[in-house]
């Protein structure tokens, strides 16, 4: 039984991988409007260049190319459901650089509590496992900073009152 799923899964996200890979795998209507939901931002910034460092603000709409279904009562794109995309919109550039560092400066952390000190504890862990999950996630659905799991940010609080205990001695 165990097996069956396991073979699902990856059957699953080979499914997906091919999806990026062979434009003839068809994909669904969800999906497809996320995707379309890139090309309105892509499109954005391709006429509004200057935009593109700072982003176009958290109150942005843009005019649509592609009609998706996150649209403002004006007929204009508000929301992207992919991270990544939505922070591009936001916050530009920048924000992008903001999200990106958000795993590595915490994966990092975290991995080098785990892996290289030998701290591996459940917590640490759990928090690791966490971050790789939302890492995974904001690339396919919307993950923002103001929403993420805390156990990431419990397991580094653990990992540095930790260092903190060792170092002083307390």
């Amino acid at each position: 039984m165990f097996t069956n799923r396991v073979t699902a899964l990856i059957g699953s996200v080979s499914g997906i991988i091919e999806g990026f890979i062979d434009p003839d795998v068809e994909i669904d209507v969800s999906y497809q409007s996320r995707l379309y939901e890139r090309d309105n931002v892509e499109a954005y910034y391709e006429s509004n260049l200057m935009d593109l460092p700072l982003g176009a603000g958290m109150g942005a709409e843009i005019p649509m190319v592609f009609d998706t279904s996150v649209q403002t009562p004006s007929g204009r794109m508000h929301h992207a459901h992919i991270s990544w995309i939505v922070y591009l919109l936001r916050n530009g550039l920048l924000g992008v650089l903001l999200l990106a560092s958000y795993f590595l400066v915490t994966g990092s952390v975290i991995a080098r509590k785990v892996f290289l000190n030998g701290g591996g504890t459940g917590l640490l862990l759990a928090g690791f496992m966490q971050l790789l999950s939302d890492l995974v996630t904001s690339f396919k659905a919307n993950v923002m900073l103001e929403s993420f799991s805390i156990l990431p940010a419990v397991a580094i609080a653990w990992a540095m009152t930790a260092n903190v205990k060792r170092s002083t001695g307390k």
